[in-house]
């Protein structure tokens, strides 16, 4: 487990976790993935889970389905595997239940969703919508249970699809607070921070969701010895570097792009921000919380939970000059702020103990 790299996208670090909290239960554990391989590799696996990676084809959109479906059967049928997790995102879910619904085996599936569902039909053309609500509707039944990452997740999904109620379990994400605290003490910090700065960390993929335009707009209105520090990468670099410039505050701004251990430089920063327009879960702020770092958060969906659960700081979304005012004030906070609270709340979801949730989801006879 020493050498494990840190998976930057927070769904590969959540499926890691819970592949190991299945694996210290006993069971044998298979990841299978079919994109973002390099997220998942013999670095990041802990050891004794196997890991699949199965091909979608030389069709990179609606084509790829038949050859994903018919590749995760038979990946499916190579084992006797009686229980299924699948999480992450609404695509990897619909592909599981699709399978499940095509398969004349009747294997016991539980989907985990960590986005809701409000969000991801949003995003989506008329024509998505509709084919995403029809196979949504079709296939979920069948499931044995679905898990939501927070209650916001679950009740959106509640909201926009028929599905008994009985089946709905709410589980949050997994947290290995020891890891985490081992890699931000036992690695290195890519920032040196002056005595006179005050350095705030954002850590989130660099994409319209996360919002740092807004932090962008807030640093004007905050004193000159605020910075902020934008861990990850992402399409938006870009257009938040010109941003910078324009605004005056490319001084202000450190782009770090994605860290294989961003936790020994978020260690030094003096809090941690998310103002993303949505969040499922918000790992993050757990993350930061469990290396004894402040998170400061707008309440959207379940980031709002994790906020009130771990003691961080709630922004509301207001006038910018506000939102600056507030987030001085949660700054002011910050030498007193203890981890106490997150640590007896994050000591309920380490990977063994959610594992040991989701298998009660399962018939004793399955299990």
């Amino acid at each position: 487990m020493a050498n494990r790299t840190h998976p930057v996208y927070g769904s590969a670090r959540v499926t890691l976790d819970l592949a190991q909290g299945f694996h210290e239960q006993g069971l044998d554990v298979r990841v299978i993935t079919y994109e973002g391989v390099a997220e998942l590799n013999k670095n990041t696996l802990p050891e004794g889970v196997d890991h699949t990676h199965i091909g979608t084809g030389p069709d990179d959109g609606i084509g790829r389905w038949p050859n994903l479906i018919r590749n995760l059967t038979r990946s499916l049928g190579k084992t006797d595997t009686e229980a299924v997790y699948v999480g992450v995102l609404t695509q990897a879910n619909l592909l599981l239940a699709i399978t499940n619904f095509a398969s004349r085996r009747r294997r016991t599936t539980i989907l985990t969703e960590h986005n809701t569902l409000s969000d991801t039909l949003r995003q989506s053309s008329q024509r998505r919508r509709i084919v995403l609500r029809t196979l949504i509707s079709l296939t979920y039944p069948r499931t044995r249970s679905i898990v939501s990452v927070s209650t916001a997740v679950m009740r959106d999904i509640r909201r926009n699809m028929a599905h008994p109620t009985a089946r709905h379990a709410v589980v949050f994400n997994p947290i290995d607070t020891a890891a985490l605290q081992r890699r931000a003490l036992h690695g290195e910090s890519v920032l040196q921070i002056p005595h006179d700065v005050t350095m705030v960390a954002c850590i989130a993929e660099l994409k319209p969701a996360k919002n740092q335009t807004l932090l962008l707009r807030l640093l004007p209105h905050l004193p000159r010895y605020v910075h902020f520090a934008l861990i990850g990468g992402g399409r938006d670099e870009g257009t938040l570097r010109e941003l910078a410039d324009q605004i005056g505050v490319a001084d202000r701004v450190h782009f770090l792009g994605h860290l294989p251990n961003p936790w020994p430089t978020v260690r030094q920063c003096a809090a941690s921000i998310l103002v993303s327009q949505y969040e499922g879960y918000g790992l993050v702020a757990a993350e930061s919380a469990a290396i004894g770092v402040m998170p400061i958060g707008v309440p959207v969906g379940g980031l709002a939970e994790v906020l009130e659960a771990v003691g961080g700081i709630q922004l509301i979304q207001s006038s910018i000059p506000r939102m600056a005012d507030d987030i001085m004030h949660a700054l002011g906070q910050t030498s007193s702020w203890t981890p106490t609270r997150a640590l007896d709340w994050l000591q309920s979801y380490a990977p063994d103990a959610v594992a040991h949730r989701y298998l009660d989801l399962v018939p004793d006879e399955t299990a």
